[in-house]
């Protein structure tokens, strides 16, 4: 017996579940680019939010069956257009999503204390959404050289890069709330 209407009598009623979209090996990502890293660089706007909506709409769909226990993050390419994704917020709250997933890095973008985006802050303040960054969302090419991976077998990236990324993928993910601040 699954989950859905009449979930097993073992189930305890505090559990819950909140789903993140992944990203790590592309297999299981939202298409287009639209997953953790959520990157503006080399991104093509258009196919990057059809892969958010693609993600959202599957959320949605999937977390009706057990609403009480589940909690999904919207994607959000929030850099892109300010009326978009305030639209795919207003979306993902009536669909039953709340919370969102905008990007850590805004690239040649304007960073998040810029007045362009009041729209979204106000409209997730409005609707009580939480905005969530992943923590690992880095540019990699930074911190381990232009050619990560390796294209060439025997070749290594940057002396150091792995270590440096690793200590600085976590305040990387805090840089977007230290804008806000």
């Amino acid at each position: 017996m699954g989950i859905g209407a009449n979930p097993p009598a073992y189930h305890d009623p505090r559990s819950g579940e909140v789903t993140f979209p992944d990203g790590i090996t592309e297999m299981n990502s939202p298409p287009f680019a639209a997953g953790i890293g959520l990157s503006p660089l080399g991104a093509n706007a258009e196919l990057q939010w059809a892969g958010a909506r693609s993600h959202n709409r599957w959320l949605a769909e999937f977390y009706q069956m057990a609403p009480e226990r589940c909690h999904g993050v919207a994607v959000v390419p929030a850099t892109w257009d300010m009326d978009i994704a305030v639209d795919e917020v207003k979306w993902a709250r009536k669909n039953g999503l709340d919370s969102i997933m905008i990007p850590c890095m805004w690239g040649d973008h304007a960073p998040y204390h810029h007045p362009k985006y009041d729209a979204l802050w106000t409209i997730c303040e409005e609707l009580n959404m939480v905005v969530n960054f992943h923590s690992d969302a880095v540019d990699s090419a930074q911190h381990l050289d232009r050619n990560w991976p390796p294209e060439e077998p025997g070749t290594a990236p940057l002396v150091g890069g792995t270590g440096i990324y690793i200590c600085e993928a976590r305040w990387v993910a805090a840089r977007p709330l230290t804008f806000l601040i």
